[in-house]
């Protein structure tokens, strides 16, 4: 469906050369939820924009259903953008429009006929959840309402792929979470294939089925959502990781910590790694006590991942030891201090 082989992209700022994008190629099938994610400055919303060629890449192949973009000519590429729908973070709505009139705007422009204009809109309202939003002006819409009818006005001439940059963002979690249960919707009842952009991993971990991390204009690790999360290579893959999981040291604790004593390991665990119940495997094997102080445990599908945070203790040799174990078992097993 979408394929980008050796996609580079700079800019010039000030005299000086920025790589925004650093021979980046990827593979999207039709109907998955790709997601691309990175911390600001990585080139995520450049990567996305390259895709429609709203940004034009220095080099590479932007191919889509077998016809490389690269190479089309004006009305070529212009066709080809029809059936490319894209959403934004600030919404792009037209303030002078009615929701009606936002959604019908493209189809304004095909040159479609009124009856068709009504029975399309009418239908997009409905797929949204807005069919008493019609005549109503942005002005008066909520952040999670005003994406709906971006959403809507995006699909209005039944494009193929969905391009999301950064579509959540400005939204609070409960907005956020129905807006992604809108777009998974979306991409299984209209088997549409969707790309996203985004700065944060529980967008990743809910909806999407592939993931690729971008640091700094290059792609450092890609595939299966469920991969990457039992077993990430690169510190920042896991650092998007760890900030999924919101387990944080009790204030309690912190005030104790100090440069010895028990130590207070924080345990990563997914249902891929040897299911061994370490908690009873301590206390038999090593005469190790563990406290829990507190834990998340989350799913990706049918994987069951998580954080513990405890603290270990008993005589100083068999903490060492069992903590050989628990690295062993749980690579990302470390120690925060001690208490």
């Amino acid at each position: 469906m979408i394929q980008l082989n050796n996609i580079s992209k700079s800019f010039e700022v000030k005299a000086t050369r920025i790589d925004a994008l650093k021979d980046i190629s990827l593979s999207i099938e039709k109907g998955e939820i790709f997601g691309v994610i990175g911390a600001s400055g990585a080139g995520k919303s450049t990567l996305i924009r390259c895709v429609n060629l709203l940004e034009r890449p220095d080099s590479g192949q932007v191919i889509i259903e077998n016809d490389d973009l690269m190479s089309l000519s004006s009305t070529g590429l212009m066709l080809k953008r029809r059936k490319i729908g894209m959403i934004f973070q600030h919404f792009n709505l037209l303030s002078s429009r009615t929701v009606y009139g936002n959604i019908s705007f493209p189809l304004e422009l095909e040159g479609k006929s009124k009856e068709f204009i009504s029975q399309k809109v009418l239908e997009l309202l409905r797929l949204v959840g807005l069919e008493d939003k019609a005549d109503v002006y942005p002005a008066n819409l909520s952040g999670g309402q005003k994406q709906r009818v971006a959403i809507a006005r995006a699909l209005a001439n039944d494009p193929y792929i969905l391009l999301c940059d950064e579509a959540t963002s400005a939204l609070d979690p409960a907005t956020t979470k129905s807006i992604l249960k809108l777009l998974k919707k979306i991409n299984k009842q209209l088997d549409l294939t969707i790309l996203l952009i985004t700065h944060e991993m529980d967008v990743i971990k809910s909806i999407c089925d592939q993931v690729a991390v971008l640091d700094h204009g290059e792609l450092i690790e890609t595939g299966p959502v469920e991969s990457i999360f039992a077993n990430p290579q690169e510190t920042t893959t896991k650092n998007f990781i760890q900030s999924s999981l919101e387990v944080e040291i009790p204030l309690s604790f912190q005030e104790r910590l100090k440069s010895a004593g028990n130590p207070l390991v924080e345990i990563y665990l997914t249902s891929n790694e040897e299911s061994i119940p370490f908690i009873q495997h301590l206390e038999q094997q090593y005469q190790v006590k563990t406290n829990i102080i507190t834990a998340q445990i989350d799913y990706i599908g049918e994987m069951k991942f998580g954080v513990i945070l405890a603290e270990l203790s008993g005589e100083k040799e068999n903490v060492t030891r069992s903590l050989s174990f628990l690295k062993e078992k749980h690579s990302q097993t470390k120690i925060l201090g001690y208490v």
